[in-house]
């Protein structure tokens, strides 16, 4: 008897780390450096989640393994950087209705940023089912802080 009630004990406090784990690590935002500074004086990355504007469910998911050899925190959407070169590795998912077809490692990609600009990471799965992450300026508001 006091076997099962050790394992409902342990259960719940596994359910209530994992929960615990979920909510606090998924912030959204990755900052490489501490403190705040101007935004002309850093660089930000914006992950792509592409949708389908046909109506079909099936989209393609991007999210940041690594930045910089450092772990990016669950979630991740946003990175801010300092300028210069940058390695960034990414999981790749693309969802079609009932099948999914994700990277099978993470896919690596190095980018020199510039301050004050902001760029998009896009995903691309190619015929041969590799992926491929291109990080490039945003074409419309292109510069931090400049008025469009």
């Amino acid at each position: 008897m006091k076997t099962n009630e050790n394992t409902r004990i342990l259960e719940f406090g596994l359910i209530v780390l994992v929960t615990v784990i979920l909510f606090t690590g998924c912030s959204g935002l990755y900052q490489s450096y501490h403190g705040t500074l101007p935004p002309e004086q850093v660089s930000i990355i914006k992950v792509a989640t592409l949708t389908r504007p046909d109506g079909y469910e099936d989209n393609t998911i991007l999210w940041p393994s690594t930045i910089d050899g450092k772990s990016a925190p669950l979630g991740c959407t946003l990175m801010k950087l300092l300028p210069g070169e940058h390695t960034i590795s990414f999981n790749c998912r693309a969802e079609a209705g009932f099948y999914s077809l994700q990277s099978k490692a993470p896919v690596y990609t190095t980018v020199h940023l510039e301050a004050g600009k902001i760029y998009e990471a896009v995903p691309h799965l190619h015929s041969d089912l590799t992926w491929q992450v291109e990080i490039s300026p945003e074409i419309e508001n292109a510069q931090i802080g400049r008025a469009h």
